[in-house]
């Protein structure tokens, strides 16, 4: 999604939308990146997902890498995902804007 956002066809498939994973990445593969840590504009992607599927049910599917590994502990990672969802969840209850 990081580079077709507006282009994805969501009037076609929007609604068809039952669940995603959630990851965030640099644009160039599936990095599996916690959300805000990569180039996807959370705020226009959440926007067009509940346009379409208000009740969409969304799973972080987040990988950490060897360099992740070395910089912070699992339970560290984990309070990073999960502020990450935290974040998510403001936006899906139009309580923040992404910055």
């Amino acid at each position: 999604m990081t580079k077709n956002i507006r282009n994805f066809p969501w009037d076609e498939f929007g609604s068809l939308l039952y669940c995603l994973h959630l990851n965030d990445n640099n644009g160039d593969k599936d990095q599996h990146l916690i959300p805000f840590n990569g180039t996807i504009n959370w705020n226009e992607l959440m926007k067009a997902i509940l346009k379409y599927s208000k009740n969409i049910g969304l799973t972080l599917e987040v990988r950490s890498s060897e360099e992740i590994r070395n910089q912070y502990t699992e339970l560290e990672y984990l309070k990073l995902c999960f502020k990450s969802l935290t974040r998510l969840q403001s936006i899906v209850e139009g309580k923040q804007q992404c910055l």
